[in-house]
């Protein structure tokens, strides 16, 4: 979490487990005694900023949640730290959909936060095998002097791209797939994810999503997938693609 040298951080301390559990985990109490602290802080964009973050977390009005954090970047778009929390707090909170609308609208503001954006923009490419966003990013962080290293990619990420350039025709068959697995997945899981890409010996390729999900949630998601796929007929017998959890790891 990035934290403002304020009385804000405090606040931030104690929203931090929440924000990347994507629920809240406060008392009662303490929510209440948060939501006083913040009605008292000086800077307005940093009080909606944080009464956005805690909207999104307690469940009860998303929308008005995102509204709250999206208008304290308009207000002040040069400060990461209210693009970095949401940005952070829609992923944990399985908002993935709108997290990636929202990343792939902020890539206009790459130039202000490269480090931060390039990494989200390259992720995106990554969990949605999107070359074309992969390539965009490191040409634009190239001309600003930086590469994918500047910004924290690691080796699995960097295998996956790899292989997305060297199997586009695969990839092209594959992306509608993951639009469906987006689709099944959206508001179904807190915490962290991950993805990764594999080819076999045979020439099969495997797109694999890992969620905070107990087995029985990997199950019926896993059926609503491979249901939406048969409908949409695009089940293959070189494309597979499902999903895990993230504990197995």
């Amino acid at each position: 979490m990035l934290r403002p040298e304020s009385k804000g951080n405090e606040i931030l301390d104690t929203l931090t487990s929440s924000m990347l559990a994507g629920e809240m985990k406060l008392f009662p109490i303490d929510i209440a005694r948060t939501k006083r602290e913040i009605d008292k802080l000086d800077d307005p964009v940093l009080r909606l900023h944080l009464k956005g973050i805690m909207t999104i977390l307690s469940g009860n009005d998303v929308d008005e949640g995102i509204s709250l954090c999206e208008r304290a970047i308009m207000l002040n778009p040069t400060d990461s730290l209210y693009w970095n929390n949401y940005v952070v707090t829609l992923r944990s909170a399985g908002l993935f959909k709108k997290h990636n609308e929202f990343i792939e609208m902020s890539s206009s503001k790459l130039i202000c936060h490269p480090k931060l954006i390039g990494y989200e923009l390259f992720m995106m490419g990554i969990f949605s095998l999107r070359a074309d966003l992969i390539n965009d990013v490191i040409l634009n962080l190239e001309k600003m002097n930086l590469s994918i290293d500047d910004v924290g990619i690691n080796d699995e990420d960097r295998r996956t791209a790899m292989l997305m350039w060297e199997n586009s025709s695969l990839i092209n068959q594959f992306r509608p797939m993951v639009d469906c697995l987006f689709d099944v997945v959206d508001h179904q899981y807190k915490g962290s994810i991950s993805s990764f890409l594999k080819k076999d010996i045979d020439g099969t390729m495997t797109y694999v999503f890992r969620a905070n999900l107990n087995c029985d949630q990997v199950a019926d998601l896993n059926e609503q997938l491979f249901e939406l796929l048969y409908d949409k007929n695009l089940l293959t017998s070189d494309c597979c693609i499902y999903i895990e959890s993230e504990g197995l790891y």
